[in-house]
Parts: C-alpha cells; structure tokens; sequence
C-alpha cells in the first residue's frame, strides 16, 4: 500500500482480518470503474493498526492520525507528502544501520514486494492483483528480474526427467 492510501483508510474499509478500499491513484488516474483493493492482514499488521489507530471508530472515521477530515485536499496532499518523506528519511537510516546500500523508499518497498513474490513463485496475476494494477504490464515493469542462481535452478529441475533411467528393451 502507499502512504496515501493508508492516510486515507476509513473504520468503514476494514472488515475483520482485511482493508477493503480504491487506491487514490487509480480513482485518479483510471478512465474505467476502478478495481476495488483488498489487503489481507496479518497479526503483525492488525498490531501495527491497534498500537497506531485512532480512538474513535467512527465508520467514516479515519483509522491513522496522519490527516484529519478538517483539512483541505491541499493541506491533506502536503502532510502526506511531508509524511511520506518522513517516513522515506527513517527508512533509509534502518536501510543504512541494517547494512542495505540501496536507495530504499516506500516506493523501492513496493518493487521489492513484487520482486519477491515473483521469486517465490507467486504468479504475474497475483501480484499484478496484490498492486491492484488494471494491467498487467503494468506490474512486470516493477519486476527486476530473476538472478542468474535462480535461472540454474530452475533449468535443472525443469530437466529432471532427462535423468529417469529409461527400462531396457
């Protein structure tokens, strides 16, 4: 998920162990009826929303205190930018101080989930679902490839059956 959609997260898209919602970009940016966004929560996840949510929980309430309903769509743009670039700031001193020499940023983030997924033999639809991309070639440009180890590997499993001892005539 991207920060504006987790500041824009209502009471009212969470339904048990899952956030239903429209990505804002994709009400924005699609010219058909915009897919609707489910997002499974684990335990760690459901403990992050319970140690960070707002008290009242109100259906139209927001769950996170990073904007307020109070606020103009221009004030509500400018926090969450300023919260993103909070947020991109701390991650890259963790990045740093974990020893990752990358340029890490929520962005980076979200490419690396698709990477990841695709590595560990998740197909090209789940994760294009799991972006909420409309296309799917959207979401093979966030793909980085397979390492060379990985292309082994697969090559020699794919021609295990060379290695069945064939019965004698």
């Amino acid at each position: 998920m991207n920060i504006k959609d987790i500041a824009l997260l209502k009471w009212e898209n969470f339904k048990d162990d899952k956030l239903v919602f429209y990505r804002a970009k994709t009400i924005r940016t699609t010219k058909k009826k915009p897919k609707l966004t489910t997002v499974y929560l684990t335990d760690f996840a459901l403990n992050i929303i319970e140690k960070y949510c707002n008290e009242v929980r109100k259906p139209k309430g927001l769950i996170f205190k990073i904007v307020s309903d109070e606020m103009s769509k221009a004030q509500q743009y400018s926090t969450i930018k300023n919260f993103t670039r909070f947020i991109n700031q701390n991650f890259k001193t963790f990045a740093i101080s974990a020893g990752i020499n990358e340029n890490v940023s929520t962005y980076w983030a979200r490419h690396s989930f698709a990477t990841n997924a695709l590595r560990n033999g998740a197909s090209m639809e789940f994760v294009s679902e799991a972006l909420s991309h409309n296309n799917i070639e959207t979401t093979q440009g966030y793909f980085a490839g397979f390492e060379d180890e990985s292309k082994r590997e697969f090559m020699n499993k794919n021609n295990e059956f060379l290695n069945v001892k064939q019965p004698k005539k």
